[in-house]
């Protein structure tokens, strides 16, 4: 698996010792340029491999070393970024519940999705000649929404 740049990785470190909510860590790692060039160099199936309890290091009998806490947050990141198809199904399965943080970057990443994965997320919307707007969803798959003008 690529490895960061020391400076790089240093600042997800400090990222992550700041964060006191799972959101702040999520959407800070997503904004750094450096975890999205780390994504797009990386294939899901690397990330898979990577995404191991097994690869967290103790630096003690009781503690894990933040090194590897913040390479796993890091690959859970890169998979955000992957295909969106790609990236749910693996989402949906992966067990990340070893990370303090897992299951809420799981349910925070799966929320900001679910209308992005083509099923029953289309809308018609329709105006009659009054300009009253009705919007249905139908139970198709498909990713598009259709505007039906007045007749």
């Amino acid at each position: 698996m690529k490895n960061l740049p020391d400076s790089e990785f240093i600042n997800l470190k400090n990222i992550y010792l700041v964060s006191n909510v799972p959101e702040y860590l999520y959407y800070h790692f997503r904004a750094e340029p450096s975890v999205q060039r780390f994504a797009k160099d990386i294939s899901v199936q690397e990330i898979i491999e990577g995404l191991n309890k097994e690869n967290l290091k103790p630096s003690t009998e009781e503690t894990v070393e933040i090194d590897s806490i913040v390479s796993q947050y890091l690959l859970v990141i890169a998979l955000t970024f992957q295909i969106t198809k790609e990236a749910i199904e693996v989402f949906q399965k992966i067990d990340i519940s070893y990370l303090d943080w897992g299951e809420e970057f799981k349910n925070i990443f799966l929320s900001t999705q679910k209308n992005l994965s083509g099923f029953a997320s289309s809308k018609i919307i329709s105006f009659d000649n009054k300009n009253k707007v009705s919007v249905e969803s139908p139970s198709i798959e498909s990713d598009e929404t259709n505007i039906i003008p007045p007749n």
